[in-house]
């Protein structure tokens, strides 16, 4: 699963056309399969699919696919493009066979049918608008008709010959009672009209409403083709798995010796290959407290005692569980025995879970990860007591497992998924060989206690790589020797400087520096609060407080609701669902959306980037 074979011969034409296509479009990725899978949360044995040919994707995987191919080469998809890839994608639905093909032809044919109500309304009231002017005009000549009759009926002389006193005022009669009459006949015209053109708006109206109600009962097919499709694929991964199961256990029967074998090879030498396969939940040994990636379910954040002394550490296992393979990977937590690391470990699978019901997590013992025959197929590995790995005082180091250990390491990191390691022991009191110490240096250690100088500095700079902010050296190493304790007192502080420095419009130095970090000491105000965001951003954008927290979906509103949640994610302490229901019980899911989508508008468009550092501003320094 996951990788990409020939195209097959017993392809239609058009399947083949259009996975030819997309196999092009992919390739400008340079990613492969299962990493782009892990970065759009789709499942890695439908993308091959969509690839090979072997299955019809929905427009929406296509034009994501679009859209990251444009934003990796820095340009835009052309209409023609997007153009060739609709026929494509309609002539291989419609030789499929799928029911995506009617809900295709729908939606089509819905966006005619609304087109054409919106015409007929904007024609029904340009007539509407229309007749009532030649209405109005009509009324106006017959108020000068009335006028001039009765001015020549009070003159003196029209007493004596009525005959000869209107002869002045004949042509100008005659021409306003012609004209009266034209505007008659222009009215009973545009009525006509109006009344056609009101018939044709009620009647494109219906065929939306029709076209509505096919479209429901289309797609509530598609999905049920869908899921007897995935359930026909579920079966048939089981009986893969199955297969797959039994030949290992043949292989280990056959390699039962080698083990220790390979404990005797020399630390440099390394392995053939590791082959990825499942591994059965079921094989997993766990009690009713136990998820089917060995997840305990007593274990949450919700209950973890956060302290001074594991703060740090709490906060960037939770940044690792939010958004997952982006900023610290691997991270490595170190720290003795009964200080949290455990409950660390499944709480970062838990709350990853819940914002993404469709990542795998697998909590797993570093001696019995090594001891497997192929790296397990999650997307975020859980690995506890790496100590292990070390042999103690008296013993070499287990430079096989160890190699093992590196494999897996490299495997998932390419693949762009999360790996979190915990010790008893810190990296450098361990015998690792050189390549995994690297490895593991590498990501992020962290010890279960306050952080040192090295550790907050390396938070500092990855948040400046991450959020394209020019911070020299110095102003990093200053701001992670006297800002704080936490990664959000230490984020906080570089936030503060960098927006302080674009209101003021001047460089990022060590004297700016120190003079946000001595005014935030003497005056440190309270602490900025969920509420203090949504009132500052709802008085900018000039709206309400219950808009924010309503469901309308206004542009104005959308981007402000987005700055809302971002805010709340900078510069205050509260987790993803927190800030979802205190926005007025949204989706977790989109807090995360809207922190993304924030950043990256920040850095394309140049209003968006002072709002955000002006609201920021504000909140720091009012």
């Amino acid at each position: 699963m996951g990788s990409l074979e020939p195209l097959g011969d017993d392809l239609p034409d058009e399947a083949r056309e259009l996975a030819a296509e997309l196999r092009r479009l992919f390739a400008g990725l340079e990613v492969s399969v299962r990493r782009y899978a892990a970065r759009r949360h789709r499942d890695a044995g439908s993308i091959s699919r969509y690839l090979n040919g072997t299955r019809v994707p929905a427009w929406e995987f296509i034009a994501d696919l679009l859209t990251d191919v444009a934003e990796h080469r820095g340009g835009a998809a052309t209409p023609e493009t997007m153009e060739h890839l609709r026929g494509l994608h309609c002539r291989a639905l419609a030789a499929s066979g799928s029911p995506l093909h009617r809900v295709e032809l729908l939606e089509r044919q819905l966006v005619e049918a609304d087109r054409m109500a919106r015409r007929s309304a904007v024609r029904e009231r340009a007539l509407e608008n229309a007749l009532l002017d030649a209405q109005h005009r009509a009324a106006d000549l017959e108020t000068q008709l009335r006028q001039l009759q009765a001015v020549a009926d009070d003159r003196d002389w029209a007493r004596a010959d009525a005959g000869t006193a209107l002869h002045p005022y004949d042509d100008p009669l005659a021409a306003l009672r012609k004209e009266r009459d034209q505007l008659k006949d222009q009215v009973e015209v545009l009525s006509e009209e109006l009344k056609e053109a009101h018939t044709r708006r009620i009647r494109a109206e219906q065929r939306c409403n029709d076209l509505e109600r096919q479209l429901v009962t289309a797609e509530e097919e598609a999905r049920a083709e869908a899921a007897r499709g995935a359930q026909q694929e579920e079966r048939a991964q089981a009986a893969r798995t199955e297969a797959l199961e039994a030949e290992l256990r043949q292989l280990r029967r056959r390699m039962a010796g080698l083990d220790d074998q390979l404990d005797d090879r020399p630390d440099g030498e390394t392995e053939g290959p590791v082959i990825t396969v499942p591994v059965s939940p079921g094989r997993v040994n766990r009690s009713d407290a136990m998820t089917p990636g060995g997840l305990d379910r007593r274990y949450g954040f919700e209950n973890f005692a956060v302290e001074p002394s594991n703060r740090f550490a709490h906060d960037l296992a939770v940044a690792v569980a939010e958004v997952p393979a982006q900023n610290y990977n691997p991270l490595f937590i170190h720290g003795d025995h009964g200080l949290g690391k455990t409950h660390l470990l499944h709480a970062i699978g838990h709350y990853t879970r819940s914002l993404y019901p469709r990542t795998r997590a697998l909590y797993i013992d570093c001696e019995r990860l090594v001891s497997l025959l192929r790296v397990p197929e999650t997307q975020m590995l859980l690995i506890d007591d790496v100590q292990r790995l070390d042999g103690g005082n008296d013993r070499a180091p287990r430079g096989a497992q160890q190699q093992r250990l590196l494999h897996a390491l490299d495997t998932m990191v390419a693949a762009g998924q999360q790996i979190v390691l915990a010790s008893s022991r810190p990296l450098w009191e361990m015998r690792l060989a050189p390549e995994l110490y690297q490895r593991l240096k590498g990501g992020l250690p962290v010890g279960m206690g306050v952080p040192d100088d090295e550790t907050r500095l390396a938070v500092l700079r990855t948040k400046a790589e991450r959020e394209r902010l020019n911070v020299p050296l110095d102003v990093l190493e200053m701001i992670a020797d006297r800002a704080g304790r936490n990664i959000r007192e230490l984020e906080g502080a570089l936030v503060r400087v960098t927006a302080f420095a674009s209101l003021n419009r001047s460089p990022v130095d060590l004297a700016l520096a120190e003079t946000v970090l001595n005014e935030k000491a003497r005056n440190p105000g309270a602490e900025i609060t969920g509420e203090d965001i949504i009132r500052a951003t709802a008085q900018y954008f000039g709206l309400t407080v219950e808009d924010l927290r309503g469901t309308n979906r206004a542009r104005v509103l959308v981007i402000s609701r987005q700055i809302a949640m971002y805010l709340c994610r900078e510069l205050t302490e509260y987790s993803v669902p927190t800030i979802a229901a205190f926005l007025g019980g949204k989706d977790p899911s989109a807090v995360l959306n809207a922190d993304r989508k924030i950043r990256a508008l920040m850095s394309e468009r140049r209003s968006i980037f002072n709002q955000v550092t002006e609201l920021t501003s504000l909140l720091l320094f009012s």
